[in-house]
């Protein structure tokens, strides 16, 4: 097969989609043919980025269709470059600067994309660990503050006092945990979640001072209306339980674009 017919058959490929394949049509074209050394090299560095898109498209999923037509784009470029210098037999050798020059930006390019899609991987793998470890301690926390407001609602005195003393010696730290997480997300949040996790993180601060409210009220033995209170007190923070963390985590969802 004349180069011609080889470069009208790449361009073929590169038409239906089949760009890989005229990658390597191209590639083992170039190798046994008689093209200069910076069209060559422009090739590889096209290859090059064109491998760094497909690995990253798969590991990290991101759209990248306007990377791909700008890499089919320039291939089709090259592929007229390498046409042109044939057609004048000479190898391309008074046109041996633009390629080269070419080279040098797609190579360029090749390392901002690479750069940004590393980047963007780390900000995804970030946002994953941050949610998987806020929702830990927010939940570990909050599970604790129902245990002791349950057990003091309806009287439950001798598990309540355990479930207390649990409660005391863990809660502190994990209120600092949070702060501490949700500190350390500055760096991958807008602003304005920053403020909405910080708003959550004072309703969790309100949270532990209505629970050492109730506690600190003693429910009738007989009934009552202190009997009564704790249990509106109870049934309050549950709603609020059961609503703000909810609140607050679809709306990193969305912010995320999970």
């Amino acid at each position: 097969m004349s180069l011609k017919e080889t470069l009208k058959s790449i361009r073929e490929k590169i038409a239906i989609g089949e760009t890989e394949s005229a990658f390597a049509e191209l590639g083992a074209c170039l190798e046994s043919g008689n093209v200069a050394i910076d069209l060559k090299n422009h090739f590889y560095g096209l290859s090059n980025q064109f491998q760094i898109d497909k690995r990253n498209r798969i590991v990290v999923g991101l759209d990248n269709y306007g990377i791909q037509n700008s890499i089919t784009q320039r291939l089709l470029n090259l592929i007229d470059e390498v046409e042109k210098s044939a057609d004048k037999g000479k190898g391309g050798s008074k046109k041996a600067a633009s390629p080269l020059s070419i080279l040098n930006d797609d190579y360029s390019q090749s390392l901002i994309v690479a750069k940004e899609i590393e980047r963007q991987k780390l900000i995804i793998q970030s946002k994953i660990i941050f949610l998987e470890k806020l929702s830990h301690e927010v939940w570990t926390f909050l599970l604790k503050v129902l245990n002791v407001a349950y057990d003091k609602a309806y009287r439950e005195h001798a598990q309540f006092e355990k479930t207390y003393r649990e409660y005391d010696f863990s809660s502190w730290g994990h209120l600092s945990a949070v702060k501490g997480i949700i500190g350390g997300s500055v760096w991958f949040t807008e602003d304005e979640t920053q403020n909405l996790l910080n708003q959550f993180y004072n309703w969790l601060l309100q949270i532990d001072v209505e629970l050492e409210t109730m506690v600190k009220s003693v429910p009738n033995e007989t009934g009552g209306s202190d009997a009564r209170t704790a249990i509106d007190r109870y049934s309050k923070i549950f709603d609020e339980i059961y609503s703000e963390p909810d609140k607050l985590f679809n709306a990193l969802k969305t912010d995320f674009k999970f």
